[in-house]
């Protein structure tokens, strides 16, 4: 019984009145939201990709973290510039998953608003009208919010959770909105405008652009770039890590309110490092050998930090936060791997993405419990066209599986889908169709909307 007199047995709710009589009401007690909120994207990520690095991670077809989860589906992709997605069509037609493919910041904004927009545009309409967003509704909610991704922190995905613009490709633009003007308390990612592909630095810094252009970026590094006052955070200036270190020192202990991670690396955290070795026997070590490389074939940039690591630090920053928190975490250079057709490295920031989800769960374990916690793996898009070759499933750990990718961009297939953790079970609800090959799948939108509507319950 609770101080008013309220008794609930079983989901009825019983009112207790002063001679100790019971009378049953008609309401359900209140089902409260999750506190936090924690959407996952492997970037590029369809199910032969999951399946490969299963394989190769725990020598089963279905062995990642997330395969264990309650709730598995799969999610349709295509954006306003797209015709859709036909389960029949594409069960009968190769062809038909190649045309009209999405890109990560249409897809994105359709997980991060509940709406479609047109490919390259970022958290608004074709009109340019800007939708609200996950990050904007849980900072109103009293929640703290956060993006990190193993890609430039203002590439398309975390920025079609933080910024609004029609051109995903004005970076710098995206990345003051971001830190200046977003209610963001953290953000991470790659973009380091001093450091190589290698974490070397340049003997001349690059481009700046990632990272807000010069003038910001010198705002950043002497802690001097003050974001905007929100009910979770101070109007102060953020706090900047750049050494592996430093992120790992993060994740426990006191923090500052606000971090803004910049991993020492110019893009991607490890998919685009120097390959060691001939791994295509051509007689040259460049660029081109890491399509031919083995998964973990080359050594990794020591001074990055991992995915993994990356989200210890900003759950530690974000749970400080009695409210909760929202917190977006993509693999992102799983796509860049399948654009260029690198199977290998695919596996291993899939390996990476397996790991940070371990991480999470072990994380809401000691938070709370699922109860307080919904966290949802998915993909935005498929990128490669990639298929298990012939007798490819090699159900051995450790050993690469044999893979064949069909082309170099995106699909408009379909990708996988999975949740724990309270308000799991809504997406269940919103199944559009059944696929013959893939099962019963939402739209990206359906993610987006299920998400707002979670942090804006009560």
């Amino acid at each position: 019984m609770n101080k008013r007199g309220f008794l609930v047995i079983g989901l009825s709710l019983w009112l207790v009145f002063p001679d100790g009589g019971l009378a049953q009401t008609n309401q359900a007690p209140a089902i409260h939201s999750p506190r936090n909120v924690i959407l996952m994207i492997a970037d590029g990520a369809g199910f032969t990709q999951f399946r490969a690095a299963s394989l190769f991670l725990t020598g089963q077809s279905n062995g990642l973290a997330c395969d264990a989860f309650p709730v598995k589906l799969a999610v349709s992709t295509f954006s306003s510039s797209g015709q859709g997605y036909n389960p029949r069509v594409a069960a009968t037609n190769p062809a038909y998953v190649i045309g009209y493919p999405t890109d990560s910041a249409a897809a994105a904004t359709a997980m991060a608003t509940g709406y479609k927009t047109a490919n390259g545009a970022l958290g608004v309409d074709t009109q340019n009208r800007p939708f609200s967003n996950v990050v904007e509704v849980a900072s109103a909610s009293g929640r703290s919010a956060g993006l990190i991704t193993t890609v430039p922190l203002s590439h398309a995905t975390p920025a079609g959770f933080g910024a609004h613009s029609q051109d995903r490709g004005q970076y710098a633009g995206i990345a003051d909105e971001m830190v200046l003007k977003s209610p963001l308390t953290v953000l991470m990612g790659g973009g380091h405008p001093l450091y190589d592909v290698n974490g070397n630095l340049y003997p001349v810094p690059r481009r700046f652009d990632y990272v807000g252009g010069f003038e910001l970026w010198e705002k950043i590094r002497k802690n001097e770039a003050v974001g905007v006052r929100i009910a979770t955070a101070p109007a102060g200036p953020w706090t900047l890590v750049e050494d592996r270190s430093a992120f790992v020192a993060l994740a426990t202990g006191a923090v500052p309110a606000r971090v803004l991670g910049v991993a020492r690396v110019t893009q991607t955290l490890q998919q685009e490092r120097s390959a060691s070795r001939d791994w295509n026997g051509d007689g040259k070590v460049n660029a081109a050998d890491a399509a031919s490389e083995p998964a973990f074939g080359d050594p990794f940039v020591p001074n990055v930090p991992t995915l993994s690591e990356m989200a210890r630090a900003a759950l530690n920053v974000l749970d400080d936060n009695p409210r909760g928190l929202f917190l977006m975490i993509e693999g992102g250079a799983v796509d860049w791997a399948g654009h260029n057709n690198q199977a290998g490295r695919m596996i291993e920031e899939l390996a990476d993405f397996n790991d940070a989800i371990r991480t999470v769960c072990e994380w809401v374990e000691a938070h709370g419990g699922w109860e307080d916690t919904l966290l949802v793996v998915t993909a935005d898009h498929e990128t490669g066209y990639l298929q298990m070759a012939a007798g490819g499933a090699v159900e051995k750990k450790g050993k690469m599986p044999g893979l064949t990718w069909l082309q170099k961009g995106h699909t408009n297939q379909l990708v996988p889908f999975f949740a724990k953790g309270r308000h799991a079970d809504h997406f269940t609800g919103r199944v559009r169709g059944t696929d013959p090959v893939r099962g019963p799948y939402l739209d990206n939108t359906d993610i987006g909307r299920i998400l707002l509507d979670t942090l804006r319950a009560p």
